[in-house]
Formats: C-alpha cells, sequence, structure tokens
C-alpha cells in the first residue's frame, strides 16, 4: 500500500501508520468515531451544519494542521442557548452564527493520544481524565485521525475477556 493509503473514514494514513492497523494492541483497532475537522477561523454555523451532516457529536478544531481543540455538540447548544431552534431566529443567533469557532471553548486543554498509543493508554487516560471520547491524533504532524470512546473501549474489553 503507498503512502497516502486510506483507513476507516476516509484518513489517509502513511505506511508507518498503516502497520500498527492489525496490531491488536494498537489503538488504531478502537477509532469509532471518524475523525470530522474544522479550520480554527471557520464560523460556528459550519459547525453546526457539519455536526448535523455528519452525525456526530464531536469536531476537532485544528489550527496549521495540529489538534487545537475538540467542539461538542453540547458546547455549541449552551453557546446558543436552551431555545435554539424552538424559535424564530434573533439578531443574537445571527451575530453567534458568525462567530469564528476559534472564540468556542477557547481556555480548553487537549488531550489526547497518539496513532502510536495503545489500547490499554487510551483506556488510562480515559479514566484518569473522566473522558467520554479521547481524540487520537497522527505521530508526526498532531492532526486528528478520530476518536476512541468509553464505548468502544468497553467493547474491545468485553470482546476479550469473554474469549478466555
Amino acid at each position: 500500500m503507498g503512502a497516502n493509503s486510506q483507513g476507516g473514514g476516509g484518513v489517509t494514513w502513511s505506511d508507518e501508520e498503516l502497520a500498527l492497523l492489525n496490531e491488536k494492541g494498537s489503538v488504531k483497532y478502537v477509532i469509532t468515531v471518524p475523525p470530522v475537522t474544522m479550520k480554527h477561523d471557520e464560523k460556528v454555523i459550519q459547525a453546526i451544519n457539519a455536526l448535523l451532516q455528519n452525525g456526530t457529536s464531536l469536531i476537532g478544531v485544528e489550527k496549521k494542521g495540529k489538534l487545537d481543540r475538540v467542539i461538542t455538540e453540547s458546547d455549541l447548544r449552551q453557546l446558543m442557548g436552551p431555545f435554539y431552534g424552538s424559535r424564530a431566529m434573533t439578531s443574537r443567533d445571527k451575530a453567534l452564527f458568525a462567530l469564528p469557532i476559534d472564540k468556542v471553548n477557547y481556555n480548553q486543554t487537549v488531550i489526547s493520544i497518539r496513532t502510536s498509543g495503545t489500547i490499554n493508554q487510551a483506556a488510562e487516560i480515559i479514566d484518569q481524565n473522566k473522558l467520554r471520547a479521547l481524540p487520537v491524533v497522527s505521530n508526526k504532524q498532531g492532526s486528528l485521525r478520530g476518536f476512541v470512546t468509553v464505548h468502544g473501549l468497553l467493547n474491545i474489553f468485553r470482546k476479550k475477556n469473554s474469549i478466555k
């Protein structure tokens, strides 16, 4: 396979990363949410549309090709307010739509794991930080490759324990 082979979710993997895909201990084995990314200067309305179109609740925001933060559906709901979508659009809604995504969740410290990480390391990070999903970033650039979720890990550990 070439250097630009496709992995799950339309992700482009390098040859080095492809070698890890079949390793049972590789974190790539448990990526259950394909990456949806946006550039930091795109607008809130584009993030809302991306969530609706892709059926996901997580968006990676990249700055210079590197994961800068993660925006969740919950973040956008908090920003827009409890009545968003249930009433006529207000001037406040229009102003928020035009806000750069860089202004949402800007104090976030991104906790992630590299594609060379293991399933056990991912489980440890998720447990220690009380996360529901952990971004997986490429070894070299730090770009988003997908998310490992608590449910994905539970399924793996359940399968592993049922074999014994």
